[in-house]
């Protein structure tokens, strides 16, 4: 899955590269690069482990805490500052977190709480939300110190030429099982590789652009209101349970993201 994902857009990225601009760079950006790397790196060993151990419908909601931890690494790295109205967004995404696990109420008050971190992936995730606080806020700050498009095109190409040789060289098993676990049946997805390109593709490119142009920690929570498409993803297809607290959690958690769009600044 980390082979097909990092290097999906790589080939569409290279070409795009030849027809945009290269900024001059300072070895600021490359610093900043360099730091980020590793925090990447790290989120998608989490994102894979916290997908193979719980629901998606459970798990990919808890990034709509990127934002909430944003409020410190946004206002440590870039100095972005959140208004009350943001605060209360940030409020109704922390709620709906609660609401995702509202059928084991009965069970105490605290106990939709304290089921996130009972469940890996729910801990998994908050982990990557939490790297993913850092890595955006990291973002814009190399993206102001180039070029948005430029950017995008540099750092995914690098990331998707780097992420599968450190998985493979992690990963449990001898060399030939590792290298099957990658290349046999590879042709007969290959098609969904390419698709997967176009849209990472695209992805990459306007995430960049739109966090060039506004606060960092809005544009993330905005960026969030994926969660609503998971939910239908697990019930459609993983058949997936308890599906309604899930679907009221995320309502919430997208109506703090609607606060922090149309108010948090």
């Amino acid at each position: 899955m980390v082979f097909l994902s990092a290097t999906s857009a790589v080939p569409i990225l290279l070409a795009l590269l030849f027809f945009i601009p290269i900024p001059e760079l300072s070895p600021e950006f490359y610093k900043t690069v360099l730091i980020m790397l590793p925090f990447e790196i790290t989120a998608y060993y989490f994102y894979m482990l916290a997908l193979k151990f719980s629901p998606i419908s459970l798990t990919v909601p808890f990034l709509s805490f990127t934002p909430v931890f944003m409020i410190v690494t946004g206002w440590i790295i870039l100095g972005e500052k959140i208004n009350l109205a943001g605060m209360a967004g940030i409020f109704c995404v922390v709620v709906g977190a609660y609401l995702l696990n509202l059928q084991d109420i009965n069970k105490g008050l605290l106990r939709p709480f304290k089921v996130i971190f009972h469940e890996k992936g729910c801990v998994y995730m908050l982990i990557v939300a939490f790297i993913y606080s850092i890595s955006a806020s990291l973002g814009k700050k190399v993206i102001l110190l180039s070029e948005p498009v430029f950017f995008s095109c540099f750092y995914y190409i690098v990331l998707g030429l780097i992420i599968p040789p450190v998985f493979f060289l992690i990963s449990k098993g001898s060399f030939k099982e590792r290298i099957n676990s990658v290349f046999p049946g590879f042709k007969g997805i290959i098609w969904a590789w390419l698709l997967n390109g176009i849209i990472t593709s695209i992805m990459i490119v306007t995430h960049s652009l739109a966090i060039s142009m506004v606060n960092a920690a809005y544009m993330i929570a905005v960026k969030r209101t994926n969660v609503i498409f998971t939910i239908f993803y697990g019930k459609f297809l993983f058949k997936e349970e308890n599906i309604f607290y899930r679907f009221l959690g995320s309502i919430l958690m997208i109506l703090g993201i609607c606060i922090i769009a149309a108010f948090g600044k």
